[in-house]
């Protein structure tokens, strides 16, 4: 076991386990990222998978080293707990947040077999952004 790089790092005023990863672009928290492209990830696409949400104060951080520490091209992705959620159209508190595409998601009462589960809204929102429980 090497762990020489590995970084470890815990946040009592966020509540959520985020990952670093490699992208194309610097996204806003709350963008939905995909798996794909010449980097680890990208920005969300219905024909990409789905990798997690931009988290801007993650409460636990892993493959964090200091020469990422600050690169805006390696965010990271929350893995679970509360973060906000960028979404097209209204959610209301307990529905089922989706993604759709170009990096939002949107809100559903129920879900079909060929959606991706974001998480589940913890507040009703009009739209652009929702706070999410992953």
């Amino acid at each position: 076991l090497n762990i020489k790089n590995f970084k470890f790092s815990i946040n009592p005023n966020a509540s959520k386990g985020a990952k670093d990863e490699l992208s194309y672009e610097i996204y806003d928290e709350g963008t939905l990222l995909s798996i794909g492209g010449e980097k680890e990830v990208t920005l969300y696409h219905r024909d990409l998978p789905f990798a997690g949400v931009v988290s801007y104060k993650p409460g636990l951080q892993m493959n964090n080293t200091i020469e990422m520490q600050n690169d805006p091209y390696w965010p990271f992705v929350c893995l679970t707990g509360r973060i906000p959620v960028k979404i097209n159209g209204p959610a209301i508190k307990g529905n089922y947040i989706v993604g759709d595409d170009n990096g939002k998601a949107k809100a559903v009462e129920k879900m079909t077999t060929n959606q991706v589960l974001v998480g589940i809204a913890l507040v009703d929102s009009p739209g652009i952004s929702v706070g999410v429980k992953v």
